[in-house]
């Protein structure tokens, strides 16, 4: 695998890029861009911006954020793709766009084995299974007997055709016997923010796009997919 310099290797957990070797005396000379393959206000962009700004004073130079939100990661993936093999164009992709993907579509605009070197993993995500206040929903029981009684009354925030969150909720579907609808987002952001609007009924997907909006008491956490709980939500049982 080509390397950059440790800076950006180190910061960029699970950046993927397609790069030539950079001088390291004179790496960067100019800002770094990075495609971000979630929404802008999404927990993965929010903690992208955050990097930026720790190591946008030891670079020299600002990062250059570019969203690129939705269709499962195929948009940023592609546009990561058509980049410059130079070393300025970084990106961040879950991993599902390098291993679902070629198995659920029968044609991408990029090949997850030969387009992109791999640099190193940002963070494992939580996730949060999350519903509307109102909805009237308090527990995942809840939820499973007011879809038993109505199978097609509630939708589902998603990312995008062959997204995590599409392929949780068919599963959910086979089941539980439901016909629960979902609606593509462009990330986490936009679906949280949604489920507080009462234009989604449920969603899962990363915790931190929901703490918020529950302390808010507008929307409610049914449970979280870690081994033990959070200790921002204690009294949110695990899945």
């Amino acid at each position: 695998m080509r390397k950059i310099p440790g800076l950006i290797a180190g910061a960029m957990f699970i950046a993927f890029a397609a790069f030539a070797p950079a001088k390291a005396q004179t790496y960067p000379s100019k800002p770094v861009r990075v495609i971000v393959s979630i929404a802008a206000g999404s927990v993965t962009d929010v903690l992208v911006r955050m990097m930026d700004k720790e190591l946008a004073p030891r670079l020299g130079h600002p990062m250059v954020i570019e969203n690129r939100g939705g269709a499962s990661g195929i948009l940023a993936a592609q546009t990561c793709k058509a980049a410059p093999a130079d070393g300025y164009t970084l990106c961040v992709i879950y991993h599902s766009t390098l291993s679902f993907n070629p198995l659920l579509f029968n044609k991408l605009p990029y090949d997850a084995d030969k387009d992109f070197a791999l640099i190193t993993r940002l963070f494992f995500l939580i996730e949060g299974l999350a519903v509307s206040s109102k909805s009237g929903v308090t527990s995942v029981a809840d939820l499973r007997a007011k879809l038993s009684a109505q199978p097609d009354s509630f939708n589902f925030g998603t990312l995008g055709r062959g997204s995590f969150p599409e392929l949780f909720l068919t599963w959910l579907n086979n089941q539980w016997n439901t016909k629960i609808a979902a609606v593509p987002y462009r990330g986490g952001g936009p679906v949280a923010q949604a489920l507080a609007a009462g234009d989604l009924q449920i969603a899962k997907m990363g915790v931190g796009n929901f703490l918020g909006l529950a302390q808010a008491g507008q929307v409610r956490l049914l449970a979280i997919s870690a081994p033990q709980r959070l200790a921002q939500a204690p009294d949110v049982p695990t899945m």
